[in-house]
């Protein structure tokens, strides 16, 4: 689920123009995963250890974009996407 999050929350970074920063938040990724609200907030919470990500109010900010696909390679390598 991790490597989904990921992929997802760069999907939505890609389709911004500007400097501005989309609207992520954990309910809107669960829909579009088709997973438990849950099962994201694990991956979220993952990825803000990490020091990739914050996460408040259910909101999602990207701290690090480049170390947010170095973390996707970390987890598709690992296995336990």
């Amino acid at each position: 689920v991790t490597a989904r999050v990921i992929l997802a929350i760069r999907e939505t970074l890609g389709k911004v123009e500007g400097s501005a920063a989309p609207d992520i938040t954990d309910k809107e990724l669960a829909l579009q995963l088709g997973v438990e609200k849950n099962e994201v907030r694990v991956a979220l919470r993952r990825l803000t250890r990490v020091g990739v990500l914050e996460v408040s109010s259910g909101y999602v900010l990207v701290k690090d974009e480049e170390r947010l696909a170095e973390f996707l390679e970390f987890v598709r390598n690992s296995g336990k996407a």
